[in-house]
């Protein structure tokens, strides 16, 4: 979040070897990054192997960069030295959180989880938006004082109308109010991947992930909204997370004495 730069009045220009007085004044901002985030789980919760996989490489890939930038110091070089105490000192301001789906971990490895019994996007991964509820209560409690912003999330879909979008929207943005009811977790935002159709590096402009369809053969790149922009805005513009959804979403959503 930056604030707006103050500017000196107008022809408060400076002389010879002096400031200029125009230029913008330095502000107070806040500073992170944005961390992928995969889910790690063992192929098979009994076997000491798996789970010992699955938690390194939550370590490693998850946590330990963001560990480093929390402490304020870059990761160690090659030879094993501390890394250097970096400029600004004092870490993150937030966490930035990407997630999009979770991985299967076997003895040897991890491949993006393919649940049989749930529903895919057009990427291939499965659609199980409860797991944003699972990386907020573990993101939160690896550092409670620090509040999270989902900076991606969201799901490929070029069926029109969107209705695997639709419903992955719905039921995400009731798990980040569950995290928030039950973990207290303080979310700054959830910016939702992606506006418009893009191009993906691995994937060209094949993925729809956009609020609104692009006509890539149109001249001037016709831009339609989806059913999953839609709901969308629903939603926002009743500031309420189970707004529209059956009653028994709802109620799971404000839960018993919630």
């Amino acid at each position: 979040a930056f604030a707006a730069p103050a500017r000196a009045p107008a022809g408060a220009g400076a002389g010879p070897g002096e400031p200029d007085a125009t230029a913008p004044a330095a502000q107070p901002c806040e500073v992170s990054v944005a961390k992928n985030v995969a889910l790690f789980r063992p192929s098979a919760s009994w076997n000491p192997i798996t789970a010992f996989v699955a938690g390194f490489l939550d370590g490693f890939y998850n946590k330990y960069t963001t560990m480093q930038l929390l402490r304020g110091r870059a990761p160690p070089g090659a030879d094993g030295e501390p890394g250097e105490v970096l400029a600004r000192g004092t870490g993150l301001d937030y966490i930035g959180i990407n997630h999009y789906f979770n991985q299967v971990v076997g003895a040897f490895g991890a491949s993006v989880a393919h649940e049989p019994d749930s529903v895919r996007s057009d990427m291939g991964w499965s659609l199980r938006p409860e797991t944003l509820y699972e990386v907020l209560a573990t993101y939160h409690a690896f550092a409670p004082s620090l509040p999270i912003l989902i900076t991606e999330h969201g799901c490929a879909d070029a069926e029109v109308p969107d209705a695997r979008r639709v419903a992955f929207l719905e039921r995400s943005l009731l798990a980040l109010r569950l995290a928030v009811r039950d973990h207290s977790v303080r979310v700054l935002g959830y910016l939702h991947w992606a506006l418009i159709d893009n191009f993906e590096w691995a994937d060209g402009f094949d993925p729809r992930f956009g609020l609104f369809r692009v006509d890539w053969d149109s001249p001037g790149l016709e831009r339609n909204v989806t059913q999953g922009g839609l709901r969308y805005a629903e939603i926002i513009r009743a500031n309420d997370a189970a707004w529209g959804l059956a009653p028994i979403a709802a109620e799971e959503a404000d839960g018993a004495g919630g």
